[in-house]
């Protein structure tokens, strides 16, 4: 069920962010390198918003703020698996609770219901209105009802050059780049729907742009108008540059004593017979 799942995703929509519980999550990258609302790991996460989402997603005590959620963190596609689903944890308490609230994109016949989050656009990387983003209250981790509406309302709000679509393509490049193409008027930016970290660098033609946190945790990179090509990257921090150096000088002392080791020993083999003729 979990392969089944990841397949039909990967081929029907894929490159679209998707919100899956337990087993299924569990195994969803192990076939593709298919994009998960909350990240392959909840280990060292980096964004503790997430948890949060998680919880009102799973729970959508408020399915106004639970559809929210679902919008904030670009999530195109929902799998809820009832109770005849052989999904181990079925870690929805009431898996119909969305059936009024989503469209149905599809239902396997194996308990498990795919639900359609409505956007205004598909992906991770959308154009924004620079000035109503900086302007969101930050979406804090409880009561958070009233800033995350009005997030949401920002970033579905149609940008001040109109409708956006066709206007930027983006696409990953590995695991640690992301790549953009995008006509951008005065006003917008992009938002680039994961989560921000001081590693994150953002080119535009080759020249280097800023980018901030929003609301929520994730990266408004400021493009300036016109035709780019945008290039998102990870460059490792000056710590892990420190770590491979310490390391790679650390194994060369290694093998440099295990030389000299052997050296010494090859030595102490020549040496002595020789002292024994010159003693004899």
């Amino acid at each position: 069920m979990e392969y089944k799942t990841a397949e039909w995703l990967n081929r029907n929509v894929p490159g679209q962010r998707v919100f899956v519980t337990g087993s299924i999550r569990f195994w969803y990258n192990v076939w593709h390198d298919g994009q998960q609302a909350d990240g392959g790991s909840a280990q060292g996460i980096l964004n503790p918003i997430l948890t949060t989402a998680q919880w009102r997603i799973i729970h959508p005590i408020d399915p106004d703020a639970a559809l929210h959620w679902l919008q904030a963190l670009a999530v195109d596609v929902m799998v809820v698996p009832g109770a005849a689903s052989q999904e181990r944890y079925k870690d929805f308490p009431d898996p119909t609770s969305y059936d009024s609230r989503l469209p149905l994109l599809r239902d396997d016949g194996a308990g498990n219901r795919y639900y359609r989050v409505p956007r205004a656009s598909r992906g991770i990387v959308r154009i924004v209105d620079r000035a109503l983003v900086e302007g969101a209250p930050t979406v804090p981790l409880q009561s958070e009802t009233g800033a995350l509406a009005q997030y949401v309302t920002v970033i579905e709000t149609a940008p001040p050059g109109g409708a956006a679509a066709g206007r930027v393509q983006g696409q990953w490049n590995g695991s640690d780049a992301f790549d953009v193409e995008t006509d951008l008027r005065p006003g917008e930016a992009l938002l680039f729907q994961e989560s921000h970290d001081p590693g994150w660098r953002a080119y535009a033609d080759g020249q280097s742009i800023a980018i901030r946190r929003d609301a929520i945790g994730f990266m408004l990179v400021a493009v300036p108008p016109g035709r780019h090509s945008v290039h998102l990257v990870f460059e490792p921090p000056a710590e892990k540059v420190l770590g491979r150096a310490v390391t790679l000088t650390s194994v060369a002392l290694v093998g440099l004593f295990l030389l000299r080791g052997r050296w010494r020993k090859q030595r102490d083999r020549i040496e002595g017979p020789v002292q024994e003729l010159v003693s004899a």
